[in-house]
């Protein structure tokens, strides 16, 4: 009865081809690309495989969905969203999902300006298009184009530019930017920065009321379809946070660096989750455009005093770590010191955090004891930025410099040096399926169907066994988990929709516990979707990091992967055909391309194979090394087929496949025969465990012109003995490729393995003839006295010899 319900819900789930389809794709064109915060907007999404959409996810909060529907056709999709007018600005990522899957990861940007378009002609200096203050502008360059913008503006105020080009995601586009009066003249311009790295910023004080031109274009007027939105007004623009970072949970002034007007002071509520984050500059109605990095931590915090620059102005202070030292490097040359008070044994992270908080210092870190006598130096540890583990040889007080390694400094060069206790912690990722691909990087479970994915969990000072959570709310998803037991930081997960499943998706964060209760640990889910990569070498030039998993059930595939469980182990330095069965819907034929979720240790096989296109099964052969260790795995396969223009993918559920000691091994001699001979060629067996009947053994390996017959053994056979024939063409010399297989049926299926490896058979010539007219008596050769037992290639020579010489 089970076995019918199944079956019922199978096909349940395998209805009709067409409605299925293949994982949806938006393209990083969504128009409009940013939207303004505290607004609603319907935005468009282009793609392939849109059809039937159902929801869009967003990574980020502030955002939601009011509607979504079918644009013109299954390209498009229409949804109108509300934007929260305390939402942050920046990227939100997102993906769509239809009733046929999840889409790959897109972003669309909030903005707190309203937005205009660009309108051509505007490629000329004397022709710019003429735009009010405090908007963004949605435009494009060409190849070799320029775009000009004209805004009115008075003496003393803030003109501020900012442009989200690379950043957009849309290609590689480095953008150039500059401000210029009515004479052409530029009173600021901007390639790159600190702040947004291939993206500029610039601004000035208006210094005379009038009409002022923005330009911009590509750095090195490139172009082509480089898209951009350009903010442009008299919003604050710092570079820097002064402290960069505060304790969590604090109310506390920090000070706002690199904005054209000077420093400005802002109070802010530090938040309670200690973390990096970004906070938006705001004063007297003035928003900037985008974020600035800070540090939150649950440990006190302090700031530089000049003068340090010596070690023996620094002033000491009575704080143990944790704490933090926050400074700025101010002018060329110049370096800070600071004191700690550290006990023996008692092991610190020592974190300087400077280009990861968009600073443009280039820290060198040193660590002295009281006496001067360096404890550690550090440069490039962390990106650019300086790190040391630092385990206090004493108690005392210890001394930490900071500079800028080429020995500049500035007023915006801000640093934070955390000292602290090493933490532990876990951080769990899908890996990479494909190169430069975002290729099952989310899971999808069809109704009636499985999926199945890999985790993998990075260590952070926590080596005790650790147990994943990965549990969906979804209705009508089970999962189960498989450990890797020869690595403890993979995990392998099959999920199983049942064929009546909601179609419905979440974002979830796999959580990570310690197996031993009286441990505790933190987690956190870390996916980086690499967005933009080019030369040098694929050089990654923008990613997105998601702090979720998103899980979805789509409608039904037509077709259900089963992999057979084999009835038989696989055995050291053995092979196990693995057969792959595929349950096809009546008019679906397609090849379907089928992979390992993984392979056990020392264990390997091809890296996929096809099952051909309307059939119903195929084999995969696993080839276990002889390291292999004897043990029990779960394995499952996934595979992948081309469904209404698309990849669909599925699982099979896991099935115990048994690594085993073989039940022979054996060795062999080196072999000599006269070309055109015929030899034995002898293999030692050594028995390791009974079997019943008889084996076939196969003699491989032998060189060309080479033959023999296979032969028989039984489990109380001490050696296999290959009759092998050269040939007058078989090539002279020592072959080192001979090994024998094994085959012993058992369970109706056969259990091969290898041995002998390494075998060498060494053909020599026949002797040369006697020239013409000589003839060259041989003594007639001494008949060998019978031997009850087979002698070894050494013993045959000295038996030779010894006859020779008698």
């Amino acid at each position: 009865m089970p076995g019918r319900l199944l079956t019922l819900c199978v096909s349940l789930g395998l209805i009709s081809l067409s409605l299925h389809a293949g994982t949806p794709v938006i393209s990083a064109n969504i128009e409009p690309k940013g939207v303004q915060r505290g607004h609603d907007h319907e935005i468009r999404l282009s793609g392939e495989r849109l059809e039937d959409p159902l929801d869009i996810l967003f990574y980020r909060d502030g955002v939601e969905l009011l509607e979504i529907r079918q644009g013109k056709n299954a390209k498009e999709v229409l949804a109108r969203i509300r934007v929260d007018a305390s939402c942050p600005p920046g990227e939100v990522p997102i993906r769509v999902r239809t009733a046929h899957g999840l889409s790959n990861v897109q972003r669309v940007f909030v903005g707190v300006l309203p937005r205009v378009t660009e309108k051509e002609p505007n490629s000329e200096f004397s022709q710019p298009q003429p735009i009010k203050l405090n908007v963004t502008v949605k435009g494009h360059v060409e190849v070799e184009d320029v775009d000009y913008y004209q805004v009115k503006a008075s003496k003393g105020q803030r003109l501020s530019v900012e442009v989200e080009g690379m950043r957009l995601g849309m290609g590689m586009f480095d953008p150039y930017i500059a401000i210029m009066d009515s004479n052409r003249f530029e009173l600021a311009a901007c390639d790159d920065s600190f702040l947004h790295l291939q993206d500029p910023v610039a601004s000035i004080i208006v210094p005379e009321t009038g009409a002022y031109i923005i330009q911009i274009r590509e750095a090195s007027y490139g172009g082509g379809h480089s898209h951009y939105r350009l903010h442009v007004g008299t919003f604050l623009r710092p570079t820097m946070v002064y402290p960069p970072g505060g304790k969590a949970g604090e109310k506390m002034d920090v000070t706002l660096l690199g904005d054209v007007s000077g420093p400005i002071t802002m109070p802010l509520e530090v938040p309670k989750k200690g973390a990096g984050f970004g906070i938006l500059a705001e004063q007297d109605g003035e928003v900037a455009t985008s974020m600035n990095a800070f540090r939150a931590s649950h440990f006190d915090h302090v700031l530089e005093h000049e003068p340090n620059n010596t070690r023996e102005e620094t002033a000491d202070t009575d704080l143990l770590p944790p704490l933090a030292f926050n400074g700025i490097i101010q002018e060329a040359g110049d370096v800070d010191w600071f004191s700690f008070k550290a006990q023996k044994g008692r092991k610190l992270e020592i974190n300087l955090f400077a280009r990861r908080i968009r600073s443009p210092l280039d820290s060198v870190m040193k660590i002295e004891n009281a006496d001067g006598k360096g404890q550690g130096e550090s440069d490039d540890d962390r990106g650019v930025d300086s790190y040391l583990s630092f385990d206090p040889p004493a108690d005392g007080v210890y001394h930490i410099s900071v500079r800028d390694h080429l020995k500049k400094g500035g007023a915006d060069y801000v640093y934070r040096v955390e000292v602290a206790s090493p933490r532990s912690g876990l951080s769990f990722h899908i890996p990479v399926f494909e190169d430069r691909t975002q290729i099952r990087n989310s899971l999808v479970v069809h109704r009636g169907n499985r999926s199945a994915t890999m985790i993998h969990l990075t260590r952070k000072r926590f080596g005790h066994p650790v147990e994943l959570d990965m549990r969906s709310s979804l209705q009508g998803v089970d999962w189960s988990i498989y450990a890797l037991p020869h690595d403890k930081n993979k995990f392998a997960v099959v999920y199983t929709a049942a064929a009546d499943a909601a179609l419905a998706g979440e974002l979830m964060v796999p959580t990570g516990v310690a197996v031993d209760t009286n441990r505790s640990v933190t987690s956190s889910f870390e996916q980086n979707i690499d967005l933009i990569y080019s030369d040098p070498n694929n050089t990654v030039y923008l990613r997105t990091q998601l702090d979720k998993a998103a899980v979805a059930v789509a409608e039904g595939v037509p077709f259900k992967l089963e992999l057979i469980k084999a009835r038989v182990p696989l055995v050291h330095g053995g092979s196990l055909p693995l057969r792959i069965r595929v349950q096809r819907e009546a008019k679906f034929d397609a090849p379907i391309k089928v992979k390992m979720l993984y392979f056990p240790k020392d264990v390997t096989g091809p890296p996929d194979v096809t099952i051909a296109k309307g059939s119903t099964e195929t084999s995969m052969t696993l080839n276990g090394a002889f390291s292999t260790p004897a043990r029990l795995w779960k394995i499952a396969v996934v595979g992948s087929a081309e469904v209404n223009g698309g990849p669909a993918w599925v699982a099979s559920d896991f099935v115990d496949l048994e690594v085993a000691t073989p039940f022979v091994e054996g060795s062999m001699d080196l072999t000599v025969v006269e070309r055109g001979r015929t030899t034995d060629v002898v293999c030692v067996l050594q028995q390791l465990k009974p079997f019943e009947g008889e084996a076939e053994v196969v003699l491989h390996g032998l060189p060309a012109h080479v033959k023999t017959e296979p032969r028989k053994i039984r489990a109380v056979d001490a050696e296999v003995v290959f009759p092998v024939v050269t040939h007058v063409k078989s090539p002279t010399g020592k072959h080192k490729t001979l090994f024998c297989s094994v085959d012993i049926k058992q369970n109706d299926e056969i259990i091969r393995s290898t041995i002998g490896a390494l075998g060498t058979l060494r053909i020599d010539p026949p002797p040369k003839k006697a020239k013409p007219g000589k003839t060259v008596q041989k003594k007639p050769k001494p008949k060998a006295k019978p031997h009850k037992k087979r002698l070894s290639r050494l013993e045959q020579l000295r038996l030779e010899r010894k006859e020779g010489m008698e």
